[in-house]
């Protein structure tokens, strides 16, 4: 299930495809230096998902919804995704064992 995303000419990434298949899901995303582009537009996606399920419990939480509630009924909805189903059920349970260092979610997205 590993996105690959690869920049470069479409004729070494044909040459290449076989062999980072064996690691995951490679896809041609642009020319040199899009690979790098297409990870950094991942890891921004992803850290300002994290943080906007985050305040979005916390919220609901401090205006005195039930966040857990809440969690189950944008379950389904355009608001879900594995990021509120995962790190936010991790803050429901109060679970802040860190999966990453906050380095190198700074480097990911400042590349």
């Amino acid at each position: 299930s590993l996105a690959i995303m690869v920049g470069g000419e479409a004729k070494t990434f044909s040459h290449a495809e076989t062999i980072l298949s064996a690691m995951g899901r490679p896809i041609l995303v642009g020319g040199a230096g899009c690979g790098m582009l297409a990870k950094l537009v991942n890891q921004m996606i992803v850290a300002t998902t994290i943080a906007t399920v985050s305040e979005g419990l916390l919220l609901a939480s401090q205006a005195g919804a039930d966040p857990i509630k809440l969690k189950q009924a944008l379950t389904g909805g355009f608001a879900d995704s594995p990021i509120l189903q995962q790190h936010g059920e991790r803050m429901l349970n109060r679970d802040f064992k860190p999966g990453g260092t906050a380095r190198n979610q700074h480097k990911d997205i400042h590349t």
